[in-house]
């Protein structure tokens, strides 16, 4: 019968596999490239192309994007 500590082993062990499988680190050219708050929206539709949407909220002009990305169930981010 397995000890008390090997129970503990496996559960860890299957517990960080879980999380890891979940996990990843996807580069975008939004997260490779420097975008600030406040950034002209020229200057971002020169760098980035045309945006998704664009909507003006109090006096500023917010700017969407969405990328293909490889998680079957979130096609975009």
């Amino acid at each position: 019968e397995p000890t008390y500590k090997m129970k503990h082993k496996i559960i860890l062990i299957f517990i960080t596999l879980l999380c890891a499988s979940c996990a990843g680190y996807r580069v975008t050219k939004f997260t490779a490239a420097s975008v600030k708050l406040g950034n002209r929206k020229e200057l971002l539709i020169k760098k980035f192309g045309q945006p998704f949407k664009i909507s003006l909220q109090k006096d500023r002009d917010f700017i969407y994007y969405k990328e293909v990305v490889d998680i079957s169930c979130y096609p975009f981010i």
